[in-house]
């Protein structure tokens, strides 16, 4: 064998392998999971909105989603009370716009009779 040979056999044992990561990238994250414990070095978490920041030797930095699951009852709950707060700011705005709307009906009135 050639050294030219070899290096095209190596070239395509190293485009089959980015091939089979990309297949299966759930295992390759999982992986990266056990890998990421043994090098927090490089690894800088963001807490204003729980996601990892990962930064490579000046690369662009990596933004990978949290691995956090939530519970169904935890998501339910958390969009129960966000309806809630914009039920009682719609109650609210109503409540408003219901003043504002009995005092324009009260003026229209006054001026109705100024016509008369």
């Amino acid at each position: 064998m050639s050294k030219n040979d070899t290096k095209e056999q190596k070239h395509v044992s190293d485009l089959s392998s980015k091939y089979e990561e990309s297949l299966h990238p759930k295992e390759k994250r999982n992986s990266n999971d056990s890998n990421k414990e043994t090098s927090n070095s490089n690894d800088d978490k963001d807490a204003s909105n729980g996601t990892n920041i990962k930064k490579n030797n000046g690369d662009h930095d990596k933004e990978q989603p949290s691995t956090e699951m939530l519970s169904i009852s935890e998501i339910t709950d958390g969009i129960t009370e966000k309806l809630n707060s914009v039920l009682m700011e719609m109650n609210k705005s109503d409540k408003e716009m219901e003043k504002v709307l009995v005092g324009i009906d009260s003026r229209l009135d006054e001026l109705g009779n100024a016509f008369k």
